[in-house]
This record gives structure tokens, sequence and C-alpha cells, in this order.
């Protein structure tokens, strides 16, 4: 598992998206239950500008690890993407509450709940 990992992980790093989405999904399919999976997943399909694939993987990452605040963050970039204004809204605001430890990320959220923008990064 983590020799596919690695290789998962690499293919990220390198911009192969395709055949990392393979491998991180390859590798949720032996255990749902890992975090770390679904982040490359969710990560993978939203630099391909899947948004809705995307945003669903930040939905499971929230649930496998409910007080990290940056999925949170990359859902919303995903919905705003794909015109879900008031939905981005509502994962931005909880990001903010389980964020308050960290400045630069309650920055981003709020530039993000402020413009409205648009780009998904």
């Amino acid at each position: 598992m983590e020799e596919l990992y690695t290789q998962a992980y690499l293919s990220y790093q390198c911009g192969d998206y395709e055949t990392s989405k393979r491998l991180f999904t390859e590798l949720i399919a032996k255990d749902p239950m890992e975090k770390a999976y679904w982040i490359g997943l969710a990560s993978t399909s939203q630099m391909q500008k899947e948004f809705s694939q995307s945003s669903y993987g930040w939905a499971i990452v929230q649930f496998l690890d409910p007080e990290n605040p940056d999925p949170y963050l990359h859902a919303a970039e995903c919905l705003l993407s794909l015109g879900q204004k008031e939905e981005a809204q509502k994962a931005l605001k909880e990001g903010k509450q389980k964020a308050s430890h960290n400045k630069d990320l309650l920055e981003k959220m709020e530039n993000l709940l402020q413009e409205g923008n648009t780009s998904c990064q």
C-alpha cells in the first residue's frame, strides 16, 4: 500500500493526473477509511477541473477528519467553480470555525468568502 501511495503521490506531483487518479481510486478501494487517499483523489480531481467529483472527495475528508479546516476551503473553491455559492459559503463558515488557530487559512477563507472568487486552484 505504501508503494502504491508513493506512486500515486509522485504521479500527482509530476502532473500525471490520470495515473494519480487511477492509483488513488485503487487505494481507496482497498482502504476507504484512509483520509490521505481521499485527499489525493480530491486534489487530483480538482486539478483536472472535475469539481463535482472533487467536492465529493473533500466531503469524505471532512467526515474522516472533522477537525481539519483545509478540506472546507478546497470544497468551497470547487463549489464556487460549480456556481454553488450558497453551499460554498456554508463550507467556508464551517471551515472558519475549525481554523481559529490558523491565521493564514482564516485569511484565505475570509478572502474567498468576501470576494466570491470563482476560480478553483
